[in-house]
């Protein structure tokens, strides 16, 4: 990652909802499309709209990005470890959004990584072998198709891993700058994000992708609200400004 950024993706209240319930769904109620009906735990992948901000401050450059409301494709092929796009669905959702919303990009997706609680498997099992992370097959599903992602300008990657416990639990943690952890109820969630760059390979003029999580990732509604420049200070009566863009 260009250590002259810094990458920040803010969740909005809207969008933490609309990924709880689509996690949940696919998590607990069974899916009544198939000819037998499909056991629980089903991955879900969705789009994610909101908007970019870039200022320099601190120094630094900043991105902001701001996931306002999240689309769940009702075409993609889920399972219980995965799950498969479709492309015409973005083009058609985007269409739309660009047409009617204009306030409003595409960021980038958001997936869901069901565990179903077992012997010797529960929460604490998924935070040793950090479960929560993206896959290998999360990677290459960013990176074999940059030309593609690049062209859409998909820029940020989030995915929810959630486990059911045997006791519910209320706890609200920022785990690390990236990742989030919440109960609701008897249900485990984390959220964490990623970050994507692309560079042109000059030697065979193709488009690759970089993934990084060296991002901060926020969400004001689970863990309040966060600074992203100096405030300025009250001195002597009066209010002094912190540094602007």
């Amino acid at each position: 990652m260009d250590k002259e950024k810094e990458i920040f993706i803010i969740i909005k209240e809207e969008a933490l909802m609309e990924m709880v319930l689509s996690a949940l769904e696919g998590f607990a109620i069974k899916n009544l499309e198939k000819k037998k009906p499909q056991n629980k735990y089903l991955e879900v992948y969705g789009l994610l709209w909101g908007s970019l901000v870039k200022y320099f401050g601190n120094d630094i450059e900043n991105y902001i990005y701001t996931i306002s409301h999240i689309s769940i494709d009702t075409t993609a092929k889920r399972s219980k470890d995965s799950v498969e796009s479709n492309d015409d669905a973005l083009i058609l959702k985007k269409d739309v959004i660009t047409s009617f919303w204009p306030h409003y990009r595409f960021l980038g997706d958001f997936h869901t990584h069901p565990y179903k609680r077992r012997k010797n498997f529960d929460y604490k099992a998924i935070e040793k072998e950090k479960l929560y992370d993206f896959t290998d097959d999360d990677f290459a599903f960013i990176e074999d198709n940059a030309e593609f992602w690049h062209e859409h300008k998909y820029e940020i990657g989030i995915v929810m891993t959630i486990i059911d416990m045997e006791k519910s639990w209320h706890i609200i943690e920022q785990v690390k700058d990236n990742l989030i952890m919440f109960n609701l109820g008897n249900y485990r969630l984390w959220i964490k994000g990623y970050w994507v760059s692309y560079k042109k390979d000059k030697k065979n003029n193709k488009i690759k992708a970089n993934v990084t999580d060296d991002i901060y990732l926020r969400c004001p509604y689970l863990t309040g609200m966060c600074e992203f420049l100096e405030f300025g200070k009250f001195r002597k009566g009066q209010h002094k400004g912190g540094e602007i863009g």
